[in-house]
């Protein structure tokens, strides 16, 4: 198992634990391949850029106008001479990490184990055409929760972390990506047209993660 892993199965017994469950150790070496499982790479071009700011209403221009950007700075750091596509990257990652974690949930078939949350933090810039590889790097044990960690990473450099909270309980309104709620939260209410285009841009990026038609 990748060492930023090793406390994931101590984790989860901890959590089950609070409702009198647990799993038997023969169960260990599946929750070990689920989450070490290879995870197809994504890649966007500008056209799912594009759809994908149109479905979620993003009219910021360092997404849509490539002489904007090229002028902008972002942590003083200047961006290539293209667009980027963080929130596309962002919201295809919530999805794998929720899809991939629900896996591991079913497969213990414990409804105390809830998906309570994700988190984004951004690494470095996504632009059109990259190819975004992801992979679960850690586990952190907190007292009421534990979180996983997704990193997306582009020519072996960390672009994107999602980080994805198990709990026993939901202790506010969940905060699951759907379309990309961490992010963009109340404000974003999607016409069923426009949330059609959502999963159809993230759907083509990342065919095999079974996004909902």
């Amino acid at each position: 198992m990748a060492e930023g892993l090793v406390g994931i199965v101590k984790a989860l017994r901890k959590i089950l634990a609070k409702n009198g469950s647990t799993f038997d150790e023969s169960l260990e070496p599946e929750i070990t391949r689920i989450l070490e499982r290879e995870i197809e790479p994504s890649y966007m071009n500008q056209e799912d850029n594009l759809l994908f700011c149109n479905a979620t209403r993003d009219s910021n221009p360092v997404h849509t106008d490539k002489e904007y950007a090229k002028k902008l700075k972002i942590k003083e750091k200047e961006l290539k001479d293209t667009l980027i596509v963080g929130t596309l990257t962002a919201s295809i990652g919530e999805h794998i990490a929720r899809q991939r974690i629900s896996e591991l949930i079913n497969y213990l078939e414990d409804d105390s184990l809830k998906i309570t949350g994700q988190d984004i933090s951004f690494k470095g810039f996504v632009y059109p055409n990259d190819q975004i590889k992801w992979k679960f790097t850690g586990c952190n044990e907190k007292p009421d929760e534990t979180d996983l960690t997704l990193e997306g990473n582009v020519e072996n450099k960390p672009v994107v972390e999602i980080v994805t909270k198990i709990s026993d309980s939901y202790k506010t309104m969940p905060q699951i990506a759907g379309p990309i709620y961490s992010l963009r939260g109340k404000d974003l209410k999607l016409a069923l047209k426009d949330l059609s285009d959502f999963y159809k841009t993230i759907r083509e990026a990342d065919p095999e993660q079974g996004i909902p038609q």
